[in-house]
């Protein structure tokens, strides 16, 4: 997730529970956006995400 500055502010999982998520009990990227419509920097700013990585060339 990117700030209005487009700077990284969150990178990681949606939510704590990759397998069902009517059962997660932290959502992340919710924390984060309503941090940021606070004018705060999210609490947590890196999580774990389970899947494939994104790749880039330098």
């Amino acid at each position: 997730m990117l700030n209005k500055d487009r700077e990284v502010v969150y990178i990681g999982s949606i939510d704590n529970n990759a397998r069902d998520a009517v059962s997660a009990d932290k959502l992340y990227v919710e924390d984060a956006i309503e941090a940021l419509e606070n004018n705060k920097s999210p609490e947590i700013t890196k999580t774990k995400a389970i899947g494939c990585t994104i790749k880039w060339a330098s």
